[in-house]
């Protein structure tokens, strides 16, 4: 070990102990900067829903958009490689998560599975479980395949597809309430197509989601910059 006198060790160790205080400060702020930014996005996207303007409409889900159900796939015949099977894990903030999916060979089933595919931009939604109400977009150029317990929403002309995704982002915590009664909470599609969505005409929406997508960016730009910040 090496030793300096007992005055330089005291001062080194004040250099340190400043230094340390300083670094714990530094996270501190960027730990709250980090906070900020998503408190500031969540409480617009609420605002907008809220504060609406003229012209918007109440109108059940049903009404502009269809919702597909999943198959219920066999875990015993579940493979290593064939069609991708979209489970309930795979919806990962806001996004498909590929890291963990299993597979299926179309020769084991008899039914027409069609209906049950979910191409790229396609809006997912968990119906059951501890993260019920979660969204997530196929952004992968890839085909899958819902399993149960996800659900797929096919909006017609009227409603933008993102529109329909940021509003369902403000009432994730709402349907988990919604769902909880049960010893696992669970979402119907009867529930689903029977939510309430506010909604303004199609331009407005378009117009909404443009607001919205840039804020989300600058939101994600800052949370990269400040997590670079802590660590």
């Amino acid at each position: 070990v090496p030793v300096p006198p007992l005055a330089e060790q005291q001062r080194i160790v004040g250099v340190l102990d400043e230094a340390f205080a300083g670094l714990a400060t530094a996270q501190a702020h960027a730990a709250q900067n980090l906070q900020n930014a998503r408190a500031l996005f969540e409480s617009h996207l609420q605002s907008v829903f809220t504060h609406r303007g003229k012209g918007w409409v109440d109108t059940k889900l049903e009404d502009v958009c269809g919702f597909q159900n999943g198959f219920a796939f066999k875990s015993s015949t579940f493979r290593e490689t064939g069609c991708p099977i979209l489970r309930i894990s795979n919806i990962q903030d806001g996004e498909v998560d590929t890291e963990k999916l299993v597979f299926f060979d179309p020769k084991d089933y008899r039914e027409n599975l069609d209906r049950y595919r979910v191409v790229e931009r396609d809006l997912l939604i968990a119906m059951s479980g501890a993260t019920t109400g979660k969204l997530g977009f196929n952004t992968e150029d890839t085909v899958f395949y819902l399993n149960q317990r996800v659900g797929k929403f096919e909006p017609g002309p009227k409603l933008n597809k993102r529109f329909l995704f940021y509003f369902l982002s403000t009432k994730v915590e709402e349907n988990l309430r919604i769902s909880a009664g049960a010893a696992q909470p669970n979402l119907s599609t009867e529930q689903i197509k029977g939510f309430i969505l506010p909604l303004p005409n199609r331009a407005e929406q378009d117009a909404t989601v443009t607001q919205l997508d840039a804020l989300a960016a600058e939101t994600q730009r800052l949370t990269r910059l400040y997590e670079q910040k802590q660590a």
